[in-house]
């Protein structure tokens, strides 16, 4: 190699250099210091929000399941039919867990659920692995005891304001921390929450119409 093969590797090597350290000092410092140029760190989902999209998808999922026992039992003749529906109003203690069953394999095909999607949450495993079933039961399983407190009426509006509470302290719940989970806004606003709302009234009453029509 010659003087001159030496001399010209060592300019571009020494350009190189002085390009890469003025990336680095001036170009990074600018966007790190800049909030439009940044680049954005997802948001954690608003305590609303995700009480709001939670309520849609249980509350939904026990709505039609009572319709399809309704449905079955009238199909069938069944004799109980005094007694369900003397007491079904009585069965979301019983359908809640289950409602939690189908959530999590809703989450687990899908990603996400109709209620979150309408508030504009969404759960995020932090290891960014998809979600499995098995790792989204533990989560609503947690949820169950220790955010819904089993469904029981009294005892659940103090485990819901425990984990408001605990949410704006620690900005993760226990049934996120132990599923490695959080739940972050991908455009969640006061008027998707109107949306949601609106929609699960409108939802539940059709539902609650037909249940009427199958009791007849």
């Amino acid at each position: 190699m010659s003087d001159i093969d030496v001399i010209a590797r060592d300019a571009i090597a020494n350009v190189l250099g002085l390009i890469r350290r003025c990336f680095n000092r001036y170009v990074l410092r600018m966007v790190e210091e800049n909030p439009v140029l940044a680049p954005a760190t997802p948001e954690l989902a608003p305590p609303w929000a995700r009480l709001i999209g939670r309520t849609f998808d249980v509350s939904l999922t026990i709505s039609i399941l009572t319709l399809v026992i309704d449905c079955l039992i009238e199909i069938a003749h069944s004799p109980i039919k005094g007694v369900w529906l003397n007491y079904r109003q009585y069965l979301s203690l019983v359908f809640l867990p289950f409602a939690l069953v189908i959530d999590a394999l809703v989450i687990s095909l899908f990603g996400t659920t109709l209620g979150k999607s309408l508030v504009g949450v969404k759960l995020v495993a932090q290891d960014g692995e998809w979600l499995s079933f098995q790792r989204a039961m533990l989560r609503n399983f947690r949820l169950y005891l220790f955010g819904y407190g089993l469904g029981l009426p009294l005892f659940s509006l103090y485990t819901m304001y425990l984990s408001y509470r605990n949410l704006y302290r620690d900005g993760i719940l226990g049934w996120d921390k132990s599923a490695n989970t959080q739940i972050y806004g991908v455009g969640a606003s006061f008027w998707r929450n109107i949306v949601c709302i609106f929609v699960n009234i409108i939802v539940i009453l059709a539902i609650n119409s037909v249940e009427a029509s199958v009791n007849a």
